[in-house]
Formats: structure tokens, sequence, C-alpha cells
């Protein structure tokens, strides 16, 4: 039944519309080595190409010759496979938590590289079970205590992840019956990392009291999901009358109307406001959300600063503006780029090589009969990007000021496109 259902699951994530290529990840480990099995199947039946990817983080010295091992197993299978090596050195703290950042980092670059759109991931309902625990532990919101989805978007990689209804030991008794080899991972035992810790206290289980125990968490982080679906719902409805997305990059969010939904809400609003102005992949923390909060809904509140954004009073609106301080450097424009994780910019081509950069005091005097826009705040104006241009003999040219409609006649109007890209859930009202 586990092919079967198998096939059937990744079917369904395809959604009908099968790629023409798949990666899969390959530590080696039971389920890695189950899920590349599998996978080899799903591919020969559907005729889809697929490549097995091994991420060496390079942290024991085993890992060469534990990824050499994989890429031999993955030629008897007659799969590509390509080693991902990581060149740089073990972190401090938190190594469970840098390597995942690192596998994923590995595996987006090389799928993006090589115009391949989905990467199978062997998460099994062990994962599923751990994850939520750990997350519990934490002290996290519905948001933490979702499932992991089969199905979710890194970076514009479909990551899909088929066995999550699975657990653990069906996939050994998978290898088991059909004789296929597996490394143990030694950190696996070593009950330092917190996830270990965790999953030997679920190991204390056994028979139909371990079923009761997993079924129970595993339907509670399904609840959660649905919860959290359920919530970006409203918070989206709330967002069509508290919050205002401006092409300069900046957000008004109503406070009459933000003080109307509910707090759970109000919280959301404000993340996403963050994540829009403030260039950051992770989400804020809720404690300093909380206080965030707390000083918005009071009625002295002037200002504040968090998450890459900078958050003012004006009037009876709360303007989020991304921080000075925190803007990202010059970036080459290379036909359709993201600059600050904020705008996407498209030049025409026959402008050459030019460079995305924030604007500055200098940029402004070298400025003829420059006057402060009055359409939107101060604040916002040292947010925006220039478009710039360096001569052979280093003399710096700007060739355009979109947002205030500065246009040279090297960068005339129409040769350029500077979108707002804000958060998934606001680009969405």
């Amino acid at each position: 039944m586990l092919v079967e259902n198998f096939f059937y699951s990744v079917d369904s994530l395809c959604k009908n519309a099968l790629p023409k290529k798949v990666a899969v990840a390959v530590s080696g480990g039971a389920d890695s080595m189950a899920l590349l099995h599998l996978t080899k199947l799903w591919a020969a039946d559907k005729k889809v190409e697929m490549i097995a990817l091994t991420v060496d983080h390079n942290f024991r010295n085993e890992s060469k010759d534990e990824a050499q091992t994989v890429a031999k197993w993955a030629r008897n299978l007659a799969v590509p496979h390509h080693i991902l090596t990581h060149a740089g050195s073990k972190p401090d703290a938190n190594i469970m938590e840098e390597a995942r950042k690192i596998r994923y980092g590995l595996l987006e670059e090389y799928c993006k590289h090589n115009n391949i759109t989905h990467l199978l991931i062997a998460h099994h309902a062990d994962d599923q079970i751990e994850t939520f625990l750990m997350r519990l532990e934490r002290g996290s919101g519905v948001d933490g205590l979702c499932a992991m989805e089969m199905l979710s978007t890194f970076n514009g990689i479909n990551i899909m992840r088929p066995l999550l209804n699975v657990n653990k030991n069906e996939l050994i008794s998978y290898l088991e019956e059909n004789s296929i080899d597996w490394i143990e991972d030694p950190t696996n035992d070593n009950t330092y990392y917190k996830r270990n810790k965790l999953r030997s206290l679920l190991w204390r289980f056994s028979g139909e009291e371990e079923n009761i125990v997993t079924s129970r968490i595993l339907n509670t982080a399904k609840s959660m999901q649905r919860v959290k679906e359920a919530l970006e719902h409203f918070t989206q409805q709330a967002a069509t009358s508290c919050v205002t997305l401006h092409d300069q990059g900046y957000i008004t969010l109503n406070i009459t109307e933000f003080m109307s939904v509910p707090e759970e809400i109000q919280l959301r609003l404000l993340k996403e406001c963050l994540l829009s102005v403030g260039n950051r992949d992770e989400i804020p923390r809720m404690e300093k959300l909380l206080n965030l909060h707390g000083k918005i809904i009071e009625d002295d509140f002037t200002g504040a600063t968090l998450h890459g954004g900078k958050i003012e009073s004006h009037k009876n609106n709360v303007i989020f503006v991304r921080e000075r301080s925190c803007l990202a450097n010059e970036k080459e424009i290379i036909e359709k780029t993201v600059w600050d994780n904020r705008f996407a910019i498209r030049l025409d081509k026959n402008l050459g090589q030019c460079l995305a950069a924030s604007l500055s005091e200098n940029n402004l005097k070298s400025l003829d009969n420059f006057q402060y826009p009055t359409t939107f705040p101060k604040s916002v104006l040292y947010s925006l990007p220039i478009i710039k241009k360096i001569s052979s003999d280093g003399v710096e040219n700007i060739l355009s000021i979109p947002h205030i409609n500065y246009y040279t006649e090297q960068c005339p109007k129409e040769a350029i496109d500077c979108d707002f890209l804000p958060s998934k859930l606001l680009a969405a009202i």
C-alpha cells in the first residue's frame, strides 16, 4: 500500500501538471532512502526526469564518505546524483537550525540554477510530531503549532512532502522488505539536541498507547492549520479596511479601523506590515509584536522601530516605513531584480549595466530644483530606490528616481518598471 499511497500523494501535489524534472533531497538516512526509491518508481511510471541531491554540511569527519556512499547507491539505481558541499565553517550555536538553513539554501540554489521547480523532501509523520512538540515547548502560538504542509513554496521552489502521513517504522519496514541499505546518523542518538530528547520521550510509548498519542498530536497539528487558515482569511478581510499600500513602499494603518478588530487580527496585521517594509524573511517574535501593539494603541504613541521597519504616528494613521539604517546595499539590475526585498525593478536591456541603490542626501543635492514631494511623508523619501550607472572613469550618474518622477534622457519613464512587493497576505488586498 505504501507505493500506491505515495503515487497518489505525489500526483495530488503536482495537481495533474507533471513537472519535467524533480529533485529529491537524500541524506542517506532511512526516510530519505525510502523517498529515493519510491520517487524512482513514480518518475519511471510518469516518465519524469529526476536527480538526487545530497548536502554535505562538512560538520562531521564522516560526512564526505557518507555523501559518496549515497552517490554510489543512486548510481546503482541509475539516478543522476549531485553532492552540494557547504564551504563555510560549522556554526557555534543552534547547530541543527543552522544546518537546516544551509541545507535549504544549497538545495534551493541548485534547483534555481538548473530550472528545477519541484523538490521532494523526506519529512514523515514522526517529524511532524517532533516539530509540534518542540514548538509547544517553546510556547508557540497557532501558527507555530500548525502541521507542516505537504506542499509549500520556498523562494519559488515547490517543496513536496509526500511522506507526511507515513510513520518511520513503515518506511523502515519498506527498506527491509526490499533489502535497501541506509545510513544511521549518529547525531540522532545525541540527547544534547532537543529534537532527540523529544523523540526518545515518544519511544517510551508502545502499541495502542503510541497510536493514540501520535494520532492525537497529528490531529491537533492539523486543527491548528485550519485555525491558521481561518485567521489569515479574517486578517485579509480586515486589511482591506485597515491597510493602505503605497507604490513608494510604505504602508498606512488606519488606527480607528484597526481598533475595531480582535486583538489576534491586530497582531497579524502588524506582522504583515512589518514583513512588507522590513526586508526580513523571518517572522517578528511574538513578545516584540505585543510590545509594539501596546505602544501603538496608546494615545501618546509617537514612534518605534522593529524588524527593519520604522513606525510613526501621523494623524489617525500609523505609518510603516523601511528603516533607513537597514536599507540594502547597491545591487546590479539583471533583467528583473528585487532590491531591498521590497521593489521589483525591470529596465530596458538597452540601458546596459545599471545599479539599484538607496536615495541619499547627496543624490538630492545633485538634482536641479528639487522639491520634497508632498504626496507622502518625508520619512519615506530616503527608503526609495534610485537607478544609477557608473561610467568607465568611475563617475556616478543617476538615471532615474522613479518614485519622485525623476527621469533622464538616458532612462525615460517607459524604460523602467519599479513595483512595490508587499507580503503575500497584503499583496492580495
